[in-house]
């Protein structure tokens, strides 16, 4: 019975060694080389074209790539109220049958430009649930939002399924796509009204 019990500590103390190595020799994560923010997007307090907003998107953009089933979306949002506090609390829905969602990294930039990486915890919760299909969406808090900060995060979108290889396939075609909405004040930024900041993807 000694002698079990000696080695099953063994084992154990061998298996927490192991892990531990290997979390030591995994590569660490690169970081994203966000686009620098404006003096005007620092200094604005507030929406001209819709005062009183808890918060604003002041950059937008959705890059597709047909030929590898990705698509990537890039927010950057001003807070402009306490109530705005609130999208700070990403969620990304998705389907799973359609894709998974990954590469997912965020930032929250203070009034007084210092910049806090989101190194938390990224949660996966199930919202819709069928017979056949069912919704999920990665859910993760981003740190130290207040009125002031500009919070980024960019995602990807791993779809289960390619276009045709235009190569191997002259007769079928594919496409890469990027959309940008610059930071203007007017139509091209998207005001939040209320409730928690969504970005649906693979859906």
């Amino acid at each position: 019975m000694k002698v079990m019990r000696m080695l099953t500590r063994l084992s154990a103390f061998l298996l927490v060694q192991w892990s531990l190595c290997a979390l030591a020799a995994r590569p660490p994560q690169p970081t994203k080389e966000w686009l620098p923010i404006s003096p005007e997007e620092m200094a604005m307090k507030d929406d001209p074209s819709n005062p009183g907003a808890k918060a604003i998107v002041l950059y937008r953009e959705v890059s597709n790539d047909d030929v590898k089933a990705v698509e990537t979306e890039h927010y950057r949002i001003k807070v402009l109220t306490d109530d705005g506090r609130s999208y700070g609390d990403v969620q990304i829905p998705y389907a799973e049958k359609i894709g998974t969602i990954g590469d997912i990294q965020a930032r929250v930039v203070q009034p007084d430009g210092r910049t806090v990486e989101f190194s938390g915890q990224v949660f996966d919760k199930l919202v819709v649930k069928g017979k056949k299909f069912q919704v999920q969406v990665k859910t993760f808090t981003l740190p130290e939002v207040r009125p002031g900060s500009i919070i980024e995060y960019s995602y990807a979108c791993h779809r289960r399924w390619k276009e045709p290889d235009v190569l191997n396939h002259p007769k079928c075609t594919s496409s890469r796509a990027r959309i940008r909405c610059p930071p203007r004040i007017g139509k091209s930024r998207t005001n939040f009204s209320s409730g928690g900041s969504d970005s649906a993807c693979c859906l």
